[in-house]
């Protein structure tokens, strides 16, 4: 079993580093430039997914095709019943719905609204890399229910995943699960045959395509048909098999080496952790984070990683190991080191501010880095790109700017 496994993967690697080389010439050769990429928003839910989805779809929208591209995105959804006389259809980003309520069950924005004059409704909540918001969907539904005759939700995620039961607010309506991987990039393809003869359009549409597969991480087609040619051998099955089987222990195991190099790193720059509570974080236990001390420079506060809830993310900040905290004069001479684009998260409980793990850029929304059981984040923990960001963004900023030294001093 052992050599017909490393058999496997030996085949996998072949098709892997072909892959990389196929990536490499196009990039190369200038095949890769992208418009989205050059202005780094292929990550951005509102600015380009959103926008660009809604564009496409609105019937009045400058690609001059009419109802064309939404008949097309009527039939991927299979949705043909929702909305009727397509040419009166208006389309809303990110539409206001009321302030959200102290229950979290009414109002907020809606990514994508899609209304004929008939008050018949298709939704579309957008997650690229977003977390779930409590009761978002069910304020949609809410929302709905009261204002339009007929109505779909649809719930876009990259792979089609289900909403969160903390998202749904515990409650069972009708939500459907769609993806960029399957629907939308099958809905693109279409979108690029009808608009052929519209040169702009199309050529913008198929940069848009090649951004959306870059953020997927999709093999090309060759490479794709070749791996599932080897994975399926009768020869190879029950190595594939052994795999899909023991998917969990193989993440948590790279999770953990991950941790244990993290914390070789941490050592180095005068930080000290626990090994157990690494492990709690291997095993994504709830309510877990792994404190990394520095007693050389402070008694009373450390670096933290952790994830409060499974469904909140990993993040990471300087927080107090003790009762003693800054007070709230000492917190206004403190800048802000993470989590900038939100003041809020500046706390007497978190002094520096926090955030989510994200991705090497540290972007809000640029990635899946705050999800320890995402493939990409797996990725990244296994490349050093995460260890990096640890490093240079969190280590070398508490270092260099003393800051564990100036809450000390905050303190006194």
């Amino acid at each position: 079993m052992q050599i017909q496994l490393q058999s496997l993967l030996n085949q996998i690697s072949v098709i892997i580093d072909k892959e990389r080389s196929l990536k490499q010439r196009k990039y190369d050769s200038g095949e890769t430039f992208n418009v989205f990429e050059v202005l780094r928003l292929q990550r951005d839910e509102v600015r380009l997914h959103s926008s660009f989805i809604a564009a496409l779809l609105d019937p009045k929208g400058p690609h001059g095709l009419k109802t064309k591209l939404l008949e097309s995105f009527l039939q991927v959804m299979k949705a043909d019943d929702i909305l009727h006389d397509l040419d009166t259809v208006h389309v809303e980003r990110e539409m206001f719905i009321g302030q959200i309520t102290k229950s979290g069950e009414e109002g907020g924005r809606m990514d994508i609204v899609l209304m004929d004059k008939h008050k018949n409704a298709i939704v579309i909540e957008n997650k690229i890399d977003a977390r779930d918001q409590p009761k978002q969907l069910l304020r949609y539904e809410n929302y709905c229910s009261k204002h339009f005759k007929k109505y779909r939700i649809y719930y876009l995620t990259k792979w089609g995943v289900d909403p969160s039961e903390e998202s749904c607010g515990g409650k069972d309506f009708d939500c459907w699960t769609t993806s960029y991987s399957e629907d939308i990039l099958s809905w693109l393809d279409d979108c690029i045959v009808i608009s052929e003869m519209v040169r702009p359009v199309n050529e913008t549409i198929k940069q848009y395509r090649t951004s959306l597969v870059e953020i997927l991480n999709i093999m090309s087609e060759n490479s794709e048909k070749e791996l599932l040619s080897i994975v399926t051998k009768d020869e190879n099955i029950e190595s594939t098999l052994a795999i899909l089987e023991n998917q969990s222990i193989i993440e948590k195991k790279i999770r953990f080496d991950f941790l244990m190099k993290l914390l070789v790193l941490a050592e180095k720059y005068g930080f000290e952790g626990d090994k157990d509570a690494a492990e709690d974080l291997a095993d994504l236990k709830k309510y877990s984070y792994l404190c990394l001390s520095s007693p050389s420079r402070s008694n009373h506060f450390a670096v933290y990683i952790g994830d409060d809830t499974p469904s909140d993310g990993f993040w990471f900040t300087i927080q107090a190991t003790s009762k003693h905290k800054v007070s709230k004069e000492a917190l206004r001479q403190l800048e802000q080191q993470w989590g900038t684009q939100n003041p809020e998260r500046k706390k007497i409980d978190y002094p520096y501010g926090w955030d989510y793990f994200w991705s090497e850029t540290g972007e809000e929304g640029s990635g899946l880095w705050w999800r320890w059981d995402n493939p990409e984040t797996l990725r990244a923990m296994s490349d050093g790109r995460l260890l990096a960001f640890i490093e240079n963004e969190i280590l070398k900023t508490t270092v260099e700017h003393r800051l564990l030294e100036e809450l000390e001093d905050a303190i006194k």
